[in-house]
């Protein structure tokens, strides 16, 4: 039978960086993974070419999450369906979308993280 740890023994891997917008959830992500903070992580982004001011989601793509990541040593792959609910194909750390809307093409970013 599988155990589950306890709330005052679990560490997480990464700190959490709390967004503060409605279009900032992939920021926030790649802050956790790079270790810096929100307003950093903008920045480079309007370095990148990411207006001052948003909505910012015509801009948030694959290419810039990689740009991102990649000034900061980090390797991205492509986005990748995980269907509904199987996790497998996913690496052990990813960048995950959930509730997306189709028809926009956007969704939330969350950080996935596998612990054994």
């Amino acid at each position: 039978m599988a155990t589950t740890p306890n709330s005052t023994t679990f560490q997480p891997a990464f700190k959490r960086v709390a967004q503060q917008g409605r279009h900032d959830d992939t920021f926030a992500v790649i802050a956790m993974l790079t270790g810096n903070t929100l307003q950093d992580i903008f920045r480079q982004a309007e370095g990148l070419g990411l207006p001052k001011s948003g909505p910012y989601f015509p801009w948030i793509d694959a290419d810039l999450v990689a740009r991102l990541l990649a000034a900061h040593g980090l390797v991205s792959t492509v986005w990748k369906d995980c269907g509904s609910g199987d996790y497998t194909a996913l690496p052990e750390i990813a960048i995950a979308g959930v509730e997306a809307n189709l028809d926009w093409e956007v969704s939330r970013c969350v950080l996935y993280h596998e612990r054994e």
